[in-house]
């Protein structure tokens, strides 16, 4: 995030012929004015000593979508693992992404399970997190674990296969094993 606050981080990886691949890691605040310390409220004082009264929830979705938008643009593909702290099949999240051209992959990739909540207090089965990708990223296999089987307790641990050649443009030569 070259703006500041930390709401996002991205590492570049660059393949054959030029192929490059950005994966995004990315929080979008909950809506929490009643502690100082949330991060609703952190980000809020921050755009405040800027002299931007947007929300930190939408300056979230204008900020990320035009980093992408650049990303797009240079010819980058791009994964995006989020935390949106709303539902990724629809509305304000999930518009965005589909302006873009980017697609939630492990609802795409498994369409006959159903769908399930990725934060363990959502009683109501909704996904409020999600992977999204470009276009030219195609999953081998994604899905989630368990509540607690992952680095977190709170949110289930997504998590995703793509090839090489999806991913690099190329398939390495197999790695020396060695006795």
């Amino acid at each position: 995030d070259t703006d500041g606050p930390g709401r996002w981080t991205w590492t570049q990886y660059r393949g054959r012929n030029n192929v490059s691949l950005r994966v995004v890691t990315a929080y979008r605040p909950v809506r929490n004015t009643t502690g100082a310390m949330s991060v609703w409220n952190q980000q809020r004082s921050y755009f405040d000593d800027k002299n931007d009264d947007r929300c930190p929830r939408q300056a979230f979705l204008d900020d990320l979508s035009h980093d992408i938008g650049q990303w797009i643009r240079a010819g980058q593909q791009v994964i995006v693992m989020l935390d949106a702290n709303s539902d990724v099949r629809d509305g304000e999240v999930n518009q965005m992404f589909a302006a873009l051209g980017l697609r939630e992959v492990l609802l795409e990739i498994n369409p006959d399970i159903p769908v399930t909540s990725t934060f363990s207090r959502n009683l109501n089965n909704i996904p409020i997190d999600g992977i999204f990708a470009t276009p030219t990223i195609s999953l081998q296999a994604g899905g989630y674990f368990g509540f607690g089987e992952g680095p977190g307790l709170d949110h289930r641990c997504l998590w995703m296969d793509i090839s090489f050649q999806c991913a690099f443009g190329y398939s390495p030569p197999p790695m020396a094993q060695f006795k």
